[in-house]
């Protein structure tokens, strides 16, 4: 039962995650320094306030396997982090990535604008719960993620 709580509450955590949404790079423009971006932006489609993460090194991916086949345990295919390995530095571009996660009320204002169908599965009658206005949307798809920040001209973020 702890399991499928624990299980239930990182797919929360997942899509809570998910929403908070990336702005769109194109590597084929010049490259822009970080002290040429101002350190806070706001959308021009979903008018969500974004912060700057400046340009540098990070470490992608991991060296951790998985020695207990602690997949097998969770139903999964492959090994733990088979497909994250080896761990690495790279060097990342400057970014934006919203300050807060979206909202449900954030969410129905792309719903309408949109006509979108797929709903959050918590929602009833085509809303959510009058409680539950500013808290983050959860219960979506990665692909119902994906539709919100390509409206929002952004995309969700990645490794």
């Amino acid at each position: 039962m702890i399991e499928n709580f624990n299980c239930i509450r990182k797919y929360i955590i997942f899509l809570t995650l998910s929403l908070l949404l990336v702005s769109c790079g194109n590597t084929d423009r010049p490259v822009v320094k970080n002290h040429d971006l101002p350190p806070i932006k706001i959308s021009r489609i979903d008018k969500k306030e974004m912060n700057l993460i400046p340009a540098g090194e990070s470490i992608m991916g991991t060296d951790k396997t998985d020695p207990d086949n602690t997949h097998q345990k969770i139903g999964s295919v492959k090994p733990l982090f088979l497909d994250q390995q080896p761990e690495r530095k790279i060097n990342l571009e400057a970014y934006y990535i919203d300050k807060y996660e979206v909202t449900n009320k954030e969410y129905r204002v792309f719903i309408e604008d949109t006509q979108y169908v797929d709903l959050p599965s918590l929602w009833v009658n085509w809303t959510y719960p009058d409680d539950l206005a500013d808290h983050p949307v959860t219960n979506i798809t990665w692909s119902e993620a994906m539709a919100y920040a390509l409206w929002a001209g952004k995309t969700l973020p990645t490794e």
